[in-house]
């Protein structure tokens, strides 16, 4: 997923959680200083209202009441690169991936803003996702056969002809406190429609539920990247690097 001229990620994203909520965050009219320190890469701002239901539990009983959340989000002048920033969580995302190492930097100066602007932080979450689209070939419209190993193209001949809408397969792999989730298969981007369009989904999601320190975020970050590598040369035959090795889209 890197090092090559050409690569199938439709989306990479990173993100952390916060067990106990950032209140000052709350407290501010934007978080200002954390802005200013991605600036040179996010120079458009957006603020997003949310609203929902909490639900607490008192001596008298289950209460509930309104409550609303902004979540800010900073982009780059294209608006492929992205960063998300609530009370509760933080994302960074690319849809125009070039390289983990660009990528990467991007995450280092985004953890630095947060730490800088709200020292207090604590995480309890930290995962790394990429989003793979195979793309069939436009002739034969299932140019993804030399694509993906044949034991993943089985279910879409076992269920053909049947109205299928999507096709899709999840495993999970445990860890320790570290998951990694790999959904394959047809995802249909005209979902519910009946499924036409043959692009073949590899999403790969690798998370850890447990306390991460600071200056241990990069480290799981680069720990996460090596083990996403494994389940997509898994999934995919040597025709795909011979593709990603290329400029020239097939």
């Amino acid at each position: 997923m890197t090092h090559y001229p050409r690569n199938f990620v439709q989306q990479v994203i990173f993100r952390i959680d916060f067990p106990i909520s950032i209140e000052q965050l709350e407290a501010e009219q934007r978080p200002v200083s954390f802005q200013k320190a991605l600036l040179q890469w996010l120079p458009i701002a957006q603020e997003h209202q949310q609203r929902g239901v909490e639900f607490r539990f008192t001596p008298n009983g289950q209460e509930s009441h309104e409550v609303a959340k902004t979540t800010y989000h900073f982009l780059s002048d294209d608006e492929a690169r992205k960063v998300g920033l609530d009370k509760d969580f933080l994302f960074v995302e690319e849809k125009r991936f070039v390289s983990f190492e660009a990528f990467r930097k991007l995450v280092e100066a985004t953890v630095d803003a947060l730490f800088a602007a709200y020292a207090d932080t604590t995480i309890n979450r930290l995962g790394l996702r990429y989003v793979n689209v195979l793309p069939p070939d436009p002739a034969t419209k299932e140019g993804f056969r030399a694509m993906i190993p044949e034991g993943l193209v089985a279910p879409l001949s076992f269920y053909w002809g049947e109205n299928v809408s999507r096709l899709l397969t999840t495993y999970e792999k445990l860890d320790g406190s570290r998951r990694t989730r790999v959904t394959t298969g047809w995802a249909n981007p005209d979902y519910p429609s009946v499924l036409n369009r043959l692009d073949y989904l590899i999403d790969i999601d690798v998370h850890t539920q447990a306390a991460v320190a600071q200056e241990s975020v990069l480290t799981l970050l680069d720990d996460f990247q090596e083990e996403a590598k494994r389940p997509f040369a898994r999934c995919t035959t040597a025709e795909v690097i011979k593709q990603m090795q290329t400029d020239e889209e097939s």
